[in-house]
């Protein structure tokens, strides 16, 4: 559909402009040996809804178990730094993540959104996002008024938000942005 080419293209330009053109190749080439997603997760993001900052780890997992539950083909997108085992990223939670999902990890200094919006936009209409970004600021870069409405509603149909409290053990339920 050609909404989602040009919706795909300002992604592409986000991404040039967010990351090095090596790394921006590799993602290029890891999405297009992937079978298409179900959703892509934006992992920070996601890891971050929970304020005990000792339990990131733990919250991308409960977020991966209740998707691969549903079986969903899943990518997590999330920072290098999330490998180096820490207070935040238990070792054991980020290879169980790995073994749930598809993952790809991008340089600290990336700015990860256009990799999230380019992952979801190319793997189809069915595929859904989760994250709490509004995506202002790359609705701000949007070149014109239509563009941007069109993203708007895009993204309302697209977004899912983690809905209360996560916690290992507990269902984790999803509610479409909008």
């Amino acid at each position: 559909d050609l909404h989602c080419q040009i919706l795909c293209f300002i992604c592409l330009c986000f991404v040039s402009v967010c990351a090095s053109v090596q790394e921006l190749e590799r993602f290029k080439v890891f999405v297009k040996r992937k079978p298409a997603f179900d959703v892509v997760i934006d992992g920070l993001n996601v890891a971050n809804i929970n304020k005990d900052k000792s339990k990131q780890s733990e919250t991308l997992l409960a977020v991966v178990l209740e998707l691969e539950r549903q079986a969903l083909n899943i990518l997590v997108l999330g920072r290098k730094h999330m490998l180096r085992p820490s207070r935040s990223w238990d070792r054991q939670n980020m290879n169980l993540i790995q073994q749930k999902a598809h993952c790809f990890f991008t340089d600290n200094i990336s700015e990860d959104d256009p990799f999230l919006l380019y992952a979801t936009l190319h793997s189809g209409n069915h595929c859904r996002f989760v994250s709490r970004d509004l995506m202002r600021d790359h609705k701000a870069c949007l070149p014109d008024g239509a563009t941007r409405r069109l993203f708007f509603k895009w993204q309302r149909g697209h977004q899912l938000v983690v809905a209360g409290y996560v916690a290992s053990g507990r269902r984790v339920r999803f509610q479409v942005s909008g």
